[in-house]
């Protein structure tokens, strides 16, 4: 849930405050926690939105009608008492994802990957040029907004519930021995990476281990994890706040880090 000074007679969304919708003549049911209030007025990009035409009100919260997100933008939800709530709707397209690389420049022709020390020059690291396909991975056909997504144990999955606005910030470029992947965002934020072992997924740590950012369409992954990486193939998956999954593999070998999209 969303940490917010609120209030305890206000009503508020009870997950992020973010819907995101891969159509954009879907419908959207935003949840909500009233505390006593009553909805009073509806906005969407300033305009009102009216009861029985573009939306409807239950006790669980409000559900607006097909078509009305255009190329989205903020829901302004006014109650009876208590602060104002702002959701923010995106209309989200293709997440993709692309192959990268970074090159050995090891003395001895492989890269020191067990001992903890990658031995590369970022400077002579490549990114492949190729096309990537546009479906990188799966996600909802009509809605897949915020309200669906489950929220993980913080403890357990420590970057799986901070808000969507979180995510965009840039903390440093990337440093030596960083693996930059590019990305198609498309509207999409990125909730989770979990690296696949067996039946158990590991999560990986927000900015520790991986950094996603928005305006330069790149996701990092860090010296530190690709230093935990042994050499073969390492599967990892993608999710986004959207609901969508996408694979993308790590191999490590004498050639150097390699990134594979699927």
């Amino acid at each position: 849930m969303i940490s917010q000074s609120m209030h305890s007679d206000s009503a508020y969304g009870t997950f992020f405050n973010t819907s995101y919708l891969t159509d954009a003549e879907a419908d959207l049911f935003i949840t909500l926690s009233y505390n006593g209030a009553n909805l009073d007025e509806l906005l969407y990009n300033g305009k009102d939105l009216l009861a029985g035409r573009d939306f409807e009100v239950n006790q669980d919260g409000v559900y607006l009608y097909p078509g009305f997100a255009g190329e989205g933008g903020t829901l302004t939800m006014r109650f009876t008492q208590g602060a104002t709530w702002n959701q923010q709707v995106k209309i989200v397209g293709d997440f993709i994802l692309a192959d990268s690389s970074l090159p050995d420049t090891s003395s001895n022709g492989s890269p020191n990957i067990s001992s903890g020390e990658i031995v590369i020059d970022t400077s002579q690291a490549e990114v492949s040029s190729e096309s990537v396909a546009a479906d990188q991975g799966t996600s909802d056909d009509t809605i897949a907004d915020s309200e669906r997504v489950s929220q993980p144990d913080i403890n357990a999955q420590p970057d799986a519930d901070r808000e969507p606005a979180d995510i965009n910030q840039t903390t440093s470029q990337a440093q030596a021995g960083t693996l930059v992947i590019p990305v198609e965002f498309a509207g999409h934020d990125v909730k989770r990476i979990n690296l696949v072992t067996g039946n158990q997924p590991i999560p990986l740590t927000y900015l520790e281990d991986y950094q996603p950012d928005v305006p330069l369409g790149q996701l990092t992954l860090s010296r530190t994890f690709l230093a935990t990486l042994g050499k073969g193939r390492h599967n990892l998956v993608v999710e986004t706040f959207a609901g969508g999954h996408y694979p993308y593999t790590i191999i490590v070998d004498e050639k150097g880090i390699r990134g594979l999209a699927k």
